[in-house]
């Protein structure tokens, strides 16, 4: 059913025995989370359990579930690529286009913020997400919006490690190889809602349909426009880029 992103999660670090979670860009989204082992015998890899993750407590389910990422502390992120304006739930939050992390271990969504009832990504923003990149830092995030009318990278760095219930978020301004990350507006469930349109205001640039970002081996950060076709590079010096 439209796979996309598959992310392994490493049992006790290893490569023969691990948790592999695989999207499904479809509408409704899911995720599908196998425990595998490889059989060296048969050099072939044998599943041992699993499960869909349950979304059903979770703001309207998950639509169009595209790319994600795997954590430096060994959980999944699903990014999802709709941004279809409903609020199911009545809670004030618009129910797709948000990020979404799950225990690989027990095959369910986290509760983030501790109330007991399992969560979205609500401080990363609402957008169309392709996917998201992590730094080892563990409180630096990329991101990056597939949407042909905007397109805008944005940096999220979480307050706490290894916790993305709360943080800043930031859009990038390029001018020439140089650039500046913009702080957004990011307190309140309708800053949240309308990450988009607040990044355009402050002035973010567009670049047209990110597809991905990724950080390279040489600490840089790439990312994709497709509509462009182009790659772009640059150096993240904190709160400014070179090498752009």
């Amino acid at each position: 059913a439209m796979l996309d992103f598959a992310g392994y999660v490493p049992v006790n670090g290893s490569s023969r025995q691990g948790i592999l979670c695989v999207n499904s860009e479809f509408l409704p989204g899911g995720v599908m989370v196998l425990d595998i082992v490889y059989d060296s015998a048969s050099s072939r890899w044998n599943v041992t359990g699993g499960a869909n993750v349950s979304f059903s407590g979770v703001g309207g389910g998950t639509v169009t579930n595209c790319g994600g990422n795997i954590t430096p502390w060994g959980t999944m992120v699903t990014c999802e690529e709709n941004d279809l304006a409903l609020d199911l739930n009545f809670d004030g939050y618009q129910d797709y286009g948000w990020n979404i992390e799950i225990d690989p271990v027990t095959k369910t969504v986290k509760d983030v913020d501790g109330d007991n009832n399992p969560d979205k990504l609500w401080a990363m923003g609402r957008m169309k997400h392709e996917n998201v990149a992590f730094l080892s830092d563990s409180v630096t995030v990329y991101q990056g919006e597939d949407n042909s009318s905007s397109g805008i990278l944005f940096k999220f760095i979480a307050t706490q490690k290894a916790n993305l219930s709360n943080g800043t978020l930031f859009a990038l301004s390029v001018d020439g190889n140089t650039g500046t990350w913009i702080s957004i507006p990011n307190t309140s469930k309708a800053e949240r809602n309308n990450a988009i349109s607040n990044a355009d205001f402050s002035g973010a640039t567009l670049f047209n349909r990110i597809e991905d970002v990724e950080v390279g081996p040489d600490g840089k950060i790439y990312f994709v426009s497709t509509s462009q076709g182009r790659v772009f590079r640059f150096k993240d010096d904190g709160a400014t880029v070179t090498e752009f």
